[in-house]
């Protein structure tokens, strides 16, 4: 795309803001000069990240005992606060382009702490873009001037990617050192929902037409879920939910071993004297015994569990 002094002037026309879920991005001004005249030549300074991007010609930059020539394919990253000055020393117009942008946090997240710590730099920062990145810079004037709906949502996410890759090469593009949240599988859904369906209803409701109706999946379906993510059957789970259960309850003296097979779903006490001995290898009688203390309290005479 051929680019005209005309052509530029739209796109510093364009308030342009952007958020993601942790991050915040204030373009206080995008905008691209094709002229040989510097608009402000005086020495000066910005309160934010200032990036300058030379698209064609040459221009220099001064700084308090530096001078950067800025060639064309390259951009110069400005610390806040760094005085400066812009000189075209060659007389011929230039194209630039300037992005002054307000970064801020919204929220924890690794990927928006290291764009931070990428731009956090105290000294002027050369570094060379690739033509893709390039490219964002022309598209974002291409887009700005056909004003095609969608236009400014599209130059929001070339501002992303303009900032996403300046990160990379300033922290020369190392591997990420961190998790971040990914999909998971619909088989992993379900078998993460039926694992906390069971774990919060209460025992004596658990039956696998109970899961299956929460889940509205068939009994088979529930069961394959279940086999292949845990690979136990759902009657073992209930049971292992069931016996956990039962074990914190024999604690508690003031809990019969009857009340206990009410407050499980057993149908009476016999069923969980069973259920209990298959499972832990004596009856809840002899494991309560085992756990008191001595001179525990006697167990209460029996009561109906409130529903």
């Amino acid at each position: 795309m051929s680019i005209s002094p005309e052509d530029v002037k739209q796109l510093e026309k364009l308030d342009i803001s952007v958020q993601t879920d942790s991050l915040l991005v204030e373009a206080e001004w995008f905008r691209a000069v094709y002229a040989a005249e510097v608009p402000n030549p005086e020495w000066h300074f910005h309160k934010n990240v200032e990036i300058h991007y030379l698209h064609e010609g040459s221009v220099a930059f001064r700084f308090e005992g530096d001078r950067i020539l800025l060639r064309p394919g390259q951009a110069l990253l400005i610390a806040p606060n760094t005085s400066h000055q812009i000189v075209n020393e060659s007389g011929e117009p230039h194209l630039r382009f300037v992005l002054n942008v307000r970064l801020a946090k919204r929220g924890d997240d690794p990927e928006a702490d290291f764009l931070l710590s990428a731009f956090d730099r105290a000294e002027p920062v050369l570094v060379y873009l690739p033509p893709k990145v390039q490219r964002l810079f022309i598209d974002s004037v291409r887009e700005a001037n056909e004003r095609v709906s969608g236009y400014l949502s599209v130059i929001k996410l070339n501002i992303l990617r303009i900032l996403w890759e300046m990160a990379r090469l300033l922290a020369q593009s190392p591997k990420a050192a961190y998790d971040v949240s990914r999909k998971y599988s619909l088989n992993d859904r379900r078998s993460f929902t039926i694992s906390e369906f069971i774990e919060k209803t209460p025992p004596d409701r658990l039956f696998v037409s109970s899961i299956a109706k929460y889940m509205n999946l068939s009994e088979k379906q529930v069961q394959r879920i279940v086999k292949r993510q845990f690979g136990v059957t759902v009657k073992k789970l209930i049971s292992d939910v069931k016996l956990k259960k039962a074990k914190e309850l024999l604690k508690d003296p003031s809990y019969s071993i009857r009340e206990i097979a009410d407050i499980l779903g057993f149908a009476n006490e016999q069923y969980f004297n069973r259920f209990f001995k298959q499972n832990e290898g004596m009856p809840p009688g002899k494991y309560r015994k085992s756990i008191e203390p001595s001179g525990g309290l006697p167990p209460k005479q029996y009561r109906k569990p409130p529903l």
